[in-house]
């Protein structure tokens, strides 16, 4: 049976405080519902991609030895690895203490994820406690991505306009 809904919105492990699963063990829990696609959006980085698209595809054997117990090596069909991330988005970085917004952003094909490999790298320079963020300026690099909905709890109904 498979699922026509897909999670758009999932942290891993490299989400410090909000993931709790690994990238294998996201895509084994995917596998398991019967999903055929499921998307990785962890805070500011694209550091699990690479293990999540492995994880999806059933590519190659996990080495963490407590990964390895649970590793089903036949899986009958893959699944659609969806690579995005979720970005703050601030007016101002030059000011640490400034507002901040959620933004989810997707991948639509490799010109996608190098723009987002790009707008990982470029938030990185403007962290602040522990936030990489990016400005309005840095929204050229979008192309090929897609936005999806920001997440409620930090938005007051997105107090900024997107094309």
């Amino acid at each position: 049976m498979s699922l026509d809904f897909i999670h758009l919105h999932n942290h891993t492990t490299y989400s410090t405080y909000d993931g709790f699963m690994t990238p294998l063990e996201m895509a084994r829990r995917a596998k398991e519902l019967g999903m055929s696609s499921i998307a990785i959006t962890d805070h500011g980085k694209a550091a699990g991609f690479i293990k999540f698209q492995k994880a999806c595809r059933g590519e190659k054997r996990p080495t963490d030895e407590k990964e390895l117990k649970k590793f089903n090596p036949v899986w009958e069909k893959s699944i659609k690895p969806i690579f995005g991330i979720e970005m703050y988005l601030s007016h101002d970085l030059s000011v640490k203490k400034t507002k901040r917004y959620h933004l989810v952003l997707l991948a639509k094909n490799n010109v996608g994820l190098q723009n987002i490999y790009r707008l990982s790298s470029l938030s990185h320079l403007h962290t602040a406690y522990g936030y990489p963020r990016i400005n309005f300026e840095m929204l050229k690099y979008t192309d090929m991505l897609k936005f999806v909905g920001t997440p409620p709890q930090k938005t007051k109904n997105a107090q900024f306009s997107l094309k």
